[in-house]
Parts: C-alpha cells; structure tokens; sequence
C-alpha cells in the first residue's frame, strides 16, 4: 500500500473517531438539556400549584412563557392557567404576581369593610404571604373590588416597595390581582428630624405654604437637582404644598432628596 494511501486512510479513521465524539457529546448535552428543562417545569408546576391552592384549587397549566420585566430587570416565568396568570422569578421561582385571566364586570361587592378585612385577612394567611407586613390601606377600588395593601414596618414607618398588593372581591371569594414588591430598605435608623426642621429645608426649593406632612420610606429622585443619580429608599418627610406638590427630605441628614409635581 502506498503511503499517501495510508494517510488517508489514517485521516478518515480519525475523523470518524472525532465524529462519534462529538456526537455523542451532542446527544449527551441535548439529554441533559431535557432533564432541566423537566426539572425546571416540574418546579415551576408545584409552585403553582401551592400558591393557587388556596383560590383556585385542580388548575391546569395552560402554556409557560419567559418575560423579562423591564421595570425591575428580572426574568420571569408566566405561567397561564384556566383562571389565572401567574408570574414567577425564574431564578428563585418565588411568587411575583398573580392576574384573573377573565375580568368579571358584572358583579357587585360590598359596602361592609368588616367583610372585606375578614376574607383578605384570612385569605392572605392562607396563601403563606410575609406574615411580618401589617395592612396599612384597605378601600373599595370600584363597584367590583376592593384594594388591600400589606407593607412591612421598619420603627413605625412603612415601606411600600416591600409589600403586596391585592384586588379582590369578598362575596365571589376571588383574588382578581395580586402583586408582590420586594425592594428592601437597609437603613433602619430610628433617628429623624422634626417636621418643623423639614419644612424650613423645603422651603429652599419651594415657598409654597406646607398643607400636609408624613414621615415614611420614600425613593429619592431628580426631581429638585437634576443632577442627583441616588434611587434609593430613604426615610423622608414627605411635605404636601397648598398646590399639592411634594418634596422629599431626608429625615437624618435634613437634604433634599427628590419630589413631585401635580400638574405636572
């Protein structure tokens, strides 16, 4: 045999060796592929399962899309059921939100406040929602439902970036929207500056008369300094003009963190 031939007969034998290599890595990978992605379903299956149990029991899953929530930058699981769409972290698989499919316009819910506190008080329990956040706002939000919001307590002052939101009707026993935020405030100081210190600060960026002042856990932004890039939770006194403007101010330092216009 010649030697050229040997070559090439050496070439093929190790490209088909190299071949079987990488077609077996291939079918290797895609097989682990598929056991995540079952695992991964399964996972997300039994979350809502659990969080549904309690509103919306024998739910079947529907389909499940990837979202990515601009606002917050986080990828989400939606998973839609017969009823309900439910939003998940796709990292953690916690609860992010949760939204009847099927608006029901038609039905009336009580004047009775009684009524509505005792059915969301029960049913939030019953949904394993953070135990530690206190309802601080329940209303009618029109002839269908009403509005409670959960936030937790850091010394006397709320944070509403930390809190969940519901909609619900009490006769139809229905959660009609559920949302859940989850930006924690790190500063826990108890030290704050008196209401009459705050209202001579904002009188550096306002002369309007103050109407109106709430000491709470609010995001600064650029509102009076353009300049200013801090996103952060502060605890401020929020300081309500005559023409309903708001001004931030920081309750330790006395600065000026941000605000808000009503006509604008």
């Amino acid at each position: 045999m010649k030697k050229y031939q040997k070559i090439a007969i050496l070439l093929v034998t190790i490209l088909s060796f190299l071949a079987s290599i990488v077609f077996a890595a291939t079918e290797n990978s895609s097989a682990l592929e598929e056991e995540a992605n079952t695992q991964i379903t399964a996972a997300i299956t039994s979350k809502v399962e659990y969080v549904l149990e309690p509103i919306a029991s024998n739910e079947k899953i529907e389909k499940i899309k990837d979202f990515k929530d601009e606002m917050t930058n986080k990828n989400l699981a939606q998973i839609y059921t017969d009823n309900y769409i439910v939003s998940l972290d796709s990292s953690s698989k916690e609860l992010v939100g949760l939204y009847q499919r099927y608006a029901k316009y038609n039905l009336n819910t009580t004047e009775d406040k009684n009524i509505a506190e005792n059915f969301i008080n029960s049913k939030y329990s019953e949904m394993n929602l953070p135990s530690d956040y206190k309802l601080v706002y329940l209303e009618k939000f029109d002839d269908y439902v009403w509005e409670a919001d959960y936030q937790k307590e850091y010394n006397g002052v709320y944070n509403m970036y930390e809190a969940v939101k519901v909609f619900f009707n009490p006769e139809n026993k229905e959660i009609v929207a559920l949302t859940i935020f989850n930006e924690k405030y790190t500063d826990t100081s108890s030290e704050a500056i008196s209401e009459e210190s705050a209202i001579n600060s904002a009188s550096t960026v306002s002369d309007e008369k103050i109407v109106n002042s709430e000491l709470t856990l609010i995001k600064s932004n650029n509102y009076y300094d353009k300049e200013n890039n801090d996103k952060s939770i502060h605890k401020a006194w929020v300081l309500t003009t005559e023409k309903e403007n708001k001004i931030y101010v920081d309750s330790a330092s006395g600065e000026i963190i941000g605000g808000d216009g009503f006509n604008d």
